[in-house]
């Protein structure tokens, strides 16, 4: 991959940016995108230290200002819905709370671990353990575990074969940057809207807390789902209608079909 995002979607439909997980890459979001580049248009970057950045240095500050630059400078109005899984949501939340008028909700997908406290040392001694892990067992174990979370093989593969999880040194890195970090005090400094989905099935020990500390949380818990949510066969549909009709009844943004969109001369209002 040689460009460092990717847009798909209508000129002139709403703006969201959407996050990749640790260890993956933009490509991780193509399942979705089906769906989402109908209504939207969809910003997709690699994180650094990801995909196309891969021999970038990944920090907190270098992904936060991945995001700015992306906004700030390519998106129109210079504000967007932010939709992250797994790291990536941690990471929009994070974005959300320090630059709150670039963003008029986020969605935190996969963000329901409480990552500080206890969690700190298990998060850093399992970020030195993947460092010790060989890639292909990373590739196997991850495949694995996506099988059992009914995620289409050829999903899996496609992903692999765009250099996903070929960066398992960072696990470290991201392991300890997350697990600093007080969600529960961060949450609350945006006072946006945001939705937190996930499956039943993911762990969940920093669900209530984190939905009692926001500002204007919505909480949906598809059933039947585990971490794959975005990517589970039997999930994903409803999980873009979540983020559908999220956008549509609490940011206030109209339904527009793909055929509206193409008729749709004026600009958005954000």
């Amino acid at each position: 991959m040689s460009k460092q995002f990717e847009v798909s979607g209508l000129p002139n439909a709403y703006p969201v940016v959407l996050l990749h997980d640790s260890l993956a890459n933009r490509r991780q979001w193509d399942t979705q995108l089906l769906e989402l580049s109908k209504y939207y248009r969809c910003f997709v970057p690699d994180f650094p230290g990801h995909g196309s950045r891969l021999k970038e240095k990944f920090t907190l500050e270098s992904a936060i200002k991945m995001i700015y630059d992306l906004i700030n400078e390519h998106v129109r109005g210079h504000r967007a819905l932010l939709i992250g899984y797994g790291m990536g949501g941690y990471i929009a939340i994070l974005f959300a709370a320090r630059y709150p008028e670039m963003s008029p909700g986020v969605v935190a997908a996969g963000v329901v671990a409480d990552l500080h406290g206890l969690k700190h040392g298990a998060m850093s001694l399992m970020g030195n353990a993947m460092t010790l892990v060989p890639g292909p067992t990373i590739i196997k174990n991850t495949l694995q575990e996506a099988k059992k979370q009914s995620v289409p093989e050829e999903d899996i593969e496609s992903l692999l074969r765009s250099g996903a999880f070929s960066c398992a040194d960072l696990a470290k890195d991201i392991n300890t940057v997350l697990s600093s970090q007080h969600f529960d005090q961060i949450i609350p400094k945006y006072l946006g809207e945001i939705l937190f989905i996930h499956g039943d099935k993911d762990v969940r020990n920093g669900e209530q807390k984190f939905v009692r500390s926001a500002f204007n949380p919505t909480l949906k818990v598809i059933k039947g789902a585990g971490h794959f949510v975005t990517h589970d066969i039997n999930t994903r549909q409803e999980f873009a209608d979540c983020i559908i009709d999220f956008a549509h009844t609490r940011i206030g943004w109209r339904k527009h079909e793909e055929e509206d969109n193409l008729a749709l001369n004026t600009e958005y209002e954000l």
